[in-house]
């Protein structure tokens, strides 16, 4: 294990070991999420993938850890090979200790031993203070997301967002006319044939729907069983996946959760990941409407979920579909930074959904 001492300053790889003070430092930043976040869940993040560990560094101060940086491992299609590659992530510095360059050591720590070790391409998508950093070291944004927001429950996310009562009511009345023309209901289309089924895990086929789909892709993850099965099965957080089947033969699934905390009034639900065949008509629309019946039966308030801000033109391009069912974009747009010695097509074409980052 490699280890730097700078004065009071700490600098090395994480292990099992610093689990528990790895969920008392994310205690320290007062995260407030949706989501409660144990032991469990970072030893599931960080030791678990199949593909190999999370290149975790951290700084401790006074024994106290004060600062991490974390390199996850994927599969990439990048043109017709498949590599691996790395998601920046767990980007985090205590308050009391921004500005020293303590975060930037630990993240040229990791990058220099990537660099090192012939690392083709790292992905991530940095906050608005953290992107000027990556550029820094190589980093460069391009392409634009935007999350996309479905509200079920127009009076919860009001309550959530508006605090002021006589605001509530006279914004209620114009957010309900608004809402009836704004969020359609999502309806399940009839297709001949079609089997709509919960799975409790995925076969060796996803990957053949992974291959149709990637086609038309210049990047995209690799989603083969061993990859989809750690993500979104082994996880501590409850996905719930639904697969469209028809005769036997895989056409598509989505992944779904729900937020386990309940803030500002507000429950969500997250579309994470979906994948369908190009070939098929109106499988996304079917899949969709699955997950718009499970969050009104779990009584969300709001959906969410992440998409480019401009697909290639395709059969399943995802924007596209989430606005004709009613999704309205965030305004502000993040980007996916990509640090690489490959050379990326021009235009590339570049396949993502909310579950391709650590978010949930």
């Amino acid at each position: 294990m490699e280890e730097t001492i700078v004065k009071e300053l700490v600098i090395r790889d994480a292990t099992k070991a610093d689990l528990p003070s790895i969920l008392v430092f994310r205690e320290r930043l007062g995260e407030s999420g949706f989501f409660n976040r144990t032991s469990a869940y970072y030893d599931w993040k960080y030791f678990q993938n199949p593909i190999g560990p999370t290149r975790l560094s951290l700084a401790e101060h006074n024994g106290q850890i004060i600062s991490t940086f974390g390199l996850a491992t994927a599969r990439m299609k990048i043109g017709e090979q498949v590599i691996k590659c790395f998601q920046g992530m767990d980007s985090f510095t205590l308050p009391s200790h921004r500005g020293k360059g303590v975060h930037s050591k630990i993240r040229g720590k990791l990058l220099a031993e990537a660099d090192r070790d012939g690392v083709d391409l790292i992905y991530s998508v940095p906050s608005a203070m953290l992107a000027p950093a990556m550029a820094r070291f190589g980093a460069v944004a391009l392409f634009g997301i935007k999350r996309f927001y479905y509200i079920l429950n127009m009076d919860n996310f009001l309550k959530g967002t508006v605090k002021n009562e006589l605001a509530f009511y006279s914004i209620r009345f114009f957010a309900r006319a608004g809402a009836r023309i704004a969020f359609r209901d999502v309806n399940q289309p009839v297709l001949d044939g079609l089997d709509i089924t919960e799975i409790s895990r995925f076969d060796d086929d996803v990957v053949d729907l992974w291959e149709r789909v990637s086609k038309d892709y210049d990047a995209i993850i690799l989603r083969d069983k061993e990859y989809l099965n750690w993500r979104y099965v082994a996880s501590p957080v409850k996905f719930t996946i639904y697969a469209a089947h028809k005769k036997d033969h895989l056409l598509g699934y989505i992944v779904i959760t729900l937020g386990e905390e309940i803030r500002d009034n507000v429950r969500m639900g997250y579309i994470v990941d979906m994948l369908t065949d190009p070939e098929e008509e109106g499988i996304d629309r079917t899949l969709m409407a699955f997950a718009f019946a499970f969050f009104k039966k779990q009584k969300a308030d709001v959906i969410e979920t992440y998409s480019m801000q401009n697909e290639p033109a395709t059969k399943d391009n995802f924007p596209h579909l989430l606005r004709r069912l009613g999704f309205i974009p965030s305004r502000s747009t993040s980007y996916i930074n990509i640090r690489t010695r490959l050379n990326l097509p021009p235009n590339c074409r570049y396949f993502f959904r909310f579950g391709d980052l650590d978010h949930v």
